[in-house]
């Protein structure tokens, strides 16, 4: 994989004791998904799908338990760990990557004043 933003770039072959190493263009390195057009869409794709299944998983149970407090823990622990971590280096610039975080926080916001009125 070679990190660029141009849209044209030399491409070289990569050898490790003369074996040459296949080119890929995303790779997962501690758990951040890593494009070679340094943009973090597919990433961000993933989060928030994942984000979303455990928000309907502490929806779907939430009929169990009624208390504020343990629901928020339920969604600190499940949710907002997802999209927060390492949001230093993937953070989105576009519009269009920060409503699709936001769509899930809002959600839950949306669901847990109906769950509690």
């Amino acid at each position: 994989m070679t990190f660029t933003r141009r849209r044209s770039y030399i491409t070289y072959a990569y050898t490790l004791e003369n074996n040459n190493l296949q080119r890929v263009t995303n790779k997962k390195d501690l758990g951040v998904l890593f494009q070679e057009n340094l943009k973090f869409d597919q990433h961000i794709d993933i989060i928030t799908k994942s984000a979303s299944r455990n928000l309907g998983l502490i929806l779907r149970h939430s009929k169990f338990f009624f208390d504020y407090d343990t629901i928020v823990t339920l969604y600190t622990a499940l949710v907002r760990s997802k999209l927060e971590y390492a949001c230093v280096i993937w953070a989105p610039t576009s519009d269009f990557l920060i409503k699709k975080i936001e769509k899930v926080q809002s959600d839950f916001s949306r669901v847990l004043q109906w769950i509690l009125s």
